[in-house]
């Protein structure tokens, strides 16, 4: 019972809309896993697909590419470096898939489902 409340609770946050308290963009929370959140917004002014990672109590500690699983801004330990690009490159076609359904206001709920645990 457990197991499922907390599978449950995942599929909320994850199909939750809500608007980043800053900046106004629809912001996606595309998985959770321990103390990382990989989070996607509406910015259709950015031309490169990407992620933003957050680490525990800090908000966009790193950003990486769609494309490529690459950092291209911030920091993160090494050790969750190369798990975060590894599962960005095993996820791949659902995260572009993601991206561009948030991207064109359409809904994203069923790529993001789709995609694979960290």
């Amino acid at each position: 019972l457990a197991s499922l409340q907390n599978q449950l609770a995942l599929i909320d946050l994850m199909s939750r809309s809500s608007r980043g308290q800053a900046s106004g963009m629809l912001e996606r929370l595309v998985l959770k896993h321990e103390n990382i959140k990989i989070k996607m917004y509406q910015e259709k002014q950015h031309a490169r697909a990407h992620f933003h990672v957050d680490y525990g109590k800090n908000n966009h500690v790193a950003t990486y590419a769609i494309d490529t699983g690459e950092r291209i801004e911030g920091t993160l330990d090494r050790k969750y470096d190369k798990s975060v690009s590894a599962w960005a490159a095993a996820n791949r076609e659902n995260l572009m898939a993601v991206w561009r359904a948030l991207q064109s206001g359409t809904p994203e709920s069923p790529f993001i489902q789709s995609l694979s645990a960290m």
